[in-house]
């Protein structure tokens, strides 16, 4: 009994431990905000998101999807190339890309920087996330893998998640 009642107790505190931050991503302030699980604002920067208002509705829409998803994985992304229509843009993507897992599109977009950095703080991209390079760099330091992503269509600080 009392090695029972031991696990339970490191189970929960391992689990404590692994507690961590959350992206939360206001499409109205195209604002991305890293919050701590205390609530506590730990880093703020202005993002670019899908060129259509609104939520996703079908593959393509150039609409960022909105609900709750989980950070995927995170990629050094500064060596990928954007492909469209056959034209090779290189370093689109800026230094990390941070993949959001959206299980009811059955694929993924991502949070990432830029090659394009006067399209942050407007609606610009086919679905995913822009940040400024050296935004993403300091929001990587935040999160792993596994974290919680919110993307709404509006937040504030005060708003309860």
């Amino acid at each position: 009994m009392k090695k029972l009642v031991l696990i339970i107790f490191l189970a929960f505190l391992v689990i404590g431990l692994q507690a961590g931050n959350r992206i939360v991503i206001s499409k109205k302030d195209l604002t991305l905000y890293v919050i701590s699980d205390e609530g506590e604002t730990l880093y703020r920067c202005k993002i670019a998101c899908g060129k259509v208002k609104g939520d996703k509705v079908s593959e393509g829409d150039s609409r960022t999807p909105e609900g709750h998803y989980s950070v995927m994985s995170i990629s050094d992304s500064r060596n990928w190339l954007f492909e469209p229509e056959g034209r090779r843009i290189p370093n689109c993507y800026g230094p990390w890309f941070i993949r959001v897992r959206i299980p009811e599109w059955g694929h993924h977009i991502g949070i990432h920087g830029t090659g394009s950095p006067r399209s942050i703080g407007t609606r610009a991209s086919l679905g995913c996330i822009r940040c400024h390079n050296d935004d993403i760099v300091n929001v990587v330091k935040f999160i792993s893998v596994g974290d919680p992503i919110a993307i709404l269509p509006d937040y504030s600080p005060s708003t309860t998640l």
